[in-house]
């Protein structure tokens, strides 16, 4: 949570902005640091009652996470999910695996999410999934800034639009008005459509 927390306000000061990869190292540490996040869950989720996080999460359940990242998904078709639009931009086809595209997994968490959203059963924990299960090949696409990793971490961030929570709020607001800035001004049509109203594109595609 910490790590997720932030006081910045200005978009413009996101990592997205930088130049020094050390800087940009440190500034997009939040996001990174959730790939331990799957191996934290199991490990708390051993013994939840002697977990410091116990204490925590009986005290405001609505803004702590449960740390109860499952390993297990939905048995309907992973590309049937999936947004035609996205699965174009993202190149995906039925050969590809979270082994050979770095899209896939990502497009797939969000695809997933999205629909949930759409029939009133999101929550903070299902959003939070995204981090801690996109590859170590995607994360290095969006350290590069690669468009079609940030279009897909972009989607992410919109997700929290309504979450209130003290360490989420912020964090996700700067770095999704950053994001969507800077892809509203790519040299793909298919992109810039997207950024248009992206929220527009989520509701249209959810029950894909």
């Amino acid at each position: 949570m910490i790590s997720f927390a932030t006081d910045e306000t200005i978009p413009s000061n996101s990592w997205l902005f930088m130049s020094d990869s050390v800087s940009i190292d440190n500034a997009l540490n939040w996001f990174m640091v959730q790939q331990g996040m799957g191996y934290l869950s199991k490990i708390l989720n051993r013994n939840p009652n002697g977990s410091v996080w116990n204490t925590e999460l009986d005290a405001d359940t609505s803004c702590n996470p449960q740390f109860v990242i499952k390993d297990d998904l939905p048995s309907y078709s992973d590309l049937e999910l999936i947004p035609q639009t996205l699965a174009e931009i993202c190149c995906i086809t039925a050969d590809n695996t979270p082994d050979n595209n770095s899209y896939y997994t990502p497009l797939v968490l969000l695809s997933r999410a999205f629909r949930i959203k759409s029939v009133g059963f999101g929550n903070l924990n299902s959003y939070l999934s995204f981090g801690p299960h996109v590859t170590q090949s995607y994360r290095l696409l969006l350290r590069q800034k690669d468009e079609r990793a940030l279009l897909l971490f972009m989607l992410w961030l919109m997700l929290f639009e309504e979450e209130t929570c003290w360490w989420i709020g912020a964090r996700t607001r700067n770095e999704y008005t950053a994001v969507l800035w800077l892809l509203s001004r790519s040299e793909d049509q298919r992109i810039r459509e997207v950024a248009r109203d992206p929220s527009v594109f989520v509701r249209s595609n959810a029950s894909v």
